[in-house]
């Protein structure tokens, strides 16, 4: 199944943002998708559609140079297994010295594949500095719409 995303990014209401310093960090995550969203449901996804949502919920939350590649899923109406994608990304981790950065209000979102964004974005919020999150679930189903929002830390 090919997904598309559509994310929006919203700035939501919140107090003034507050400027911290902060470095360049590059950071790598590996994670799988697997297809099983309960029940006895399947969902499979392809590969372009898992590197274009992973690449636009890292861009969206400060970071740059992302490198995405992505093995497995549906190719051409043939399964290879359950995807598993790769990413590299440089973003800003608060330090003593450094350049200027501020926690901004980020909302993803999309009124179709929860499921997906739900897996990316368990895997890549461990790395980036996010001062607060709302809306993620545990669990959810793949052709719901989602809305996730976060307090990243971004350049100025």
């Amino acid at each position: 199944m090919f997904i598309t995303s559509l994310f929006s990014l919203m700035m939501f209401q919140s107090a003034p943002a507050q400027a911290v310093v902060a470095v360049p960090v590059t950071s790598s995550v590996s994670f799988s998708i697997f297809e099983s969203t309960g029940g006895g449901n399947y969902t499979y996804y392809s590969c372009d559609a898992l590197e274009d949502l992973t690449k636009s919920m890292l861009k969206k939350m400060g970071a740059s140079d992302i490198r995405v590649s992505c093995s497995g899923g549906l190719d051409g109406g043939q399964y290879f297994g359950s995807p598993s994608v790769r990413a590299s990304f440089v973003h800003p981790v608060r330090a003593n010295e450094g350049a200027q950065a501020q926690y901004k209000a980020v909302t993803l979102r999309d009124s179709d594949n929860c499921h997906a964004a739900q897996e990316i974005f368990a895997a890549i919020r461990k790395k980036l500095d996010l001062a607060s999150v709302s809306g993620d679930r545990a669990f959810c189903e793949p052709r719901q719409p989602y809305k996730i929002q976060v307090q990243a830390l971004m350049w100025d």
